[in-house]
């Protein structure tokens, strides 16, 4: 069904596969199922459309669920950034926005300030979670895992460690804010929008390196899952408890765990996703026609995230870094 924005009606009980016209050339795919009381959730994918993870999962759902297995309210839109999940790109095509830079800050002109203006007047006031399933993209590969940012330790951290567990993905990561850091995490973001407003929010990195794995597929799935059972909207899945949960607790918020480069070359990595590193370790090195720079490890930590592009330029971030804080489970 093709409707306006301002036709959106939250309230109605049952499945409701919407399009929601923004412009005239803009239709954002919308999911909307409700049954009695309960939480009211927006789980999202494609908020970069080089990241295929949640597309998935989210239009897999979105095409299977039914009302009587809703327990509240479950919307569901699988294509954030319609015009990039079309085209593949992490950024819109034609004005090259980034959709997730633009929460939270005033509206100009172009299909993602449309978006996001949808989004932030439309439909977050009306939810109390937010589930945003993001992966590396092109630009990186993860390791496999739920996200949330908060200060560690707070209050915030101590409310959320529950989420972010239930989700149940090899690792869980605890983003905080690194000052003057170009790299993650950013600003302008759903996730930041939607605590801005007194809102629980879960992301995720499931991978990336432009592509989809059997792995990280089952994982964004079974995750989505998990977390929607945890939070009560879908009360009937058989939902990993938080206490259970597989996850290796991680912190990533110190400038050191940003792993940047000084000069431009082909990037020789010598360290694989998942490895424990310590202080000084040889990570790898960008080879140039008549030298190499050697990538020390700055810090101790978890490799994370490893650059995925061959080719790298000097200031790219090739490596993320994050402590191992598995102890402050309980």
């Amino acid at each position: 069904m093709d409707i306006s924005p301002y036709q959106l009606d939250l309230t109605q009980a049952g499945t409701r596969r919407l399009d929601i016209r923004l412009a005239q050339d803009l239709t954002l795919p919308l999911t909307v199922v409700r049954r009695g009381d309960g939480p009211a959730v927006l789980a999202v994918g494609g908020t970069h459309g080089d990241e295929f993870e949640g597309q998935i999962a989210v239009t897999r759902l979105a095409r299977t669920i039914d009302a009587g297995e809703i327990q509240g309210t479950l919307i569901l839109m699988p294509f954030h950034n319609v015009l990039a999940c079309r085209a593949g790109t992490r950024l819109t095509p034609g004005d090259s926005s980034d959709l997730n830079r633009l929460y939270g800050r005033p509206k100009g002109s172009g299909p993602a300030q449309s978006i996001a203006g949808f989004v932030e007047e439309m439909l977050l006031p009306h939810v109390d979670w937010v589930i945003d399933l993001h992966s590396g993209g092109d630009a990186h590969e993860f390791v496999l895992s739920s996200n949330v940012q908060a200060r560690f330790p707070s209050p915030e951290y101590n409310a959320m460690l529950a989420p972010l567990l239930a989700f149940d993905a090899p690792y869980a990561i605890v983003f905080d804010e690194v000052p003057s850091s170009p790299h993650m995490p950013h600003g302008g973001t759903l996730e930041g929008a939607a605590r801005a407003l007194g809102k629980k929010a879960i992301s995720s990195e499931l991978g990336g390196a432009g592509r989809v794995s059997a792995q990280s597929l089952a994982v964004a799935e079974r995750g989505l899952r998990n977390l929607l059972s945890f939070i009560g909207v879908v009360p009937g899945d058989q939902a990993t408890p938080p206490a259970q949960s597989r996850s290796q607790l991680l912190f990533l918020g110190r400038p050191e765990h940003h792993v940047t480069i000084r000069t431009s070359g082909c990037f020789a990595p010598m360290v694989d996703l998942g490895t424990e590193v310590r202080q000084g370790d040889l990570l790898g090195h960008i080879e140039g026609r008549n030298d190499a720079e050697p990538i020390h490890a700055p810090t101790f930590g978890v490799v994370v995230a490893v650059a995925s592009q061959g080719r790298q330029q000097a200031g790219n971030a090739v490596f993320y870094l994050a402590d191992n804080i598995n102890s402050a489970r309980t």
